[in-house]
């Protein structure tokens, strides 16, 4: 969802005037995928789940019942916000854009990463880092020498 937020920032601040070099997306899907990837879970029980399977989260606080009931309704309320987002495949950022992600990934694939290159008129890349939807985490000190070098 924080690359949907970031390219819809990035729009915003093009369109008043303020210049955009670079939008990097992280294990994000374009946004104009977004519509067509299907219902989220809505009860709690299914969002906790949900949460389970992508990961990321240590599985110790998803059994404290006081974190849980603190972590499912602002996941619910993301869950909401994405669920009424829709961009069409035609709507572009002068920005260039660079999608991230990892290669085993089972929620954001090779060919959702790719469909950001039709929301820029930039430079488009990708690259992809071994592991799941989480690399990051095994992976931040390359990321942040391509940003950094990104940036110069």
């Amino acid at each position: 969802m924080g690359a949907i937020v970031a390219f819809e920032f990035a729009r915003l601040a093009e369109r008043n005037g303020v210049p955009v070099r670079a939008l990097w997306a992280s294990s994000g899907q374009a946004p104009s995928t977004v519509a067509a990837s299907g219902p989220l879970p809505t009860a709690d029980r299914d969002v906790l789940a949900d949460m389970v399977d992508l990961g990321g989260t240590d599985p110790v606080l998803l059994e404290d019942e006081e974190f849980v009931e603190l972590l499912v309704p602002a996941v619910k309320a993301d869950y909401r916000a994405l669920s009424g987002y829709s961009c069409p495949p035609d709507v572009r950022i002068r920005a260039n854009i660079h999608a991230v992600g990892g290669n085993r990934d089972h929620r954001i694939s090779r060919e959702m990463l790719t469909s950001w290159e039709t929301h820029t008129s930039g430079r488009f890349t990708l690259s992809h880092f071994d592991g799941g939807h989480f690399y990051l985490n095994d992976h931040l000190d390359a990321v942040a020498r391509m940003v950094s070098a990104d940036v110069r």
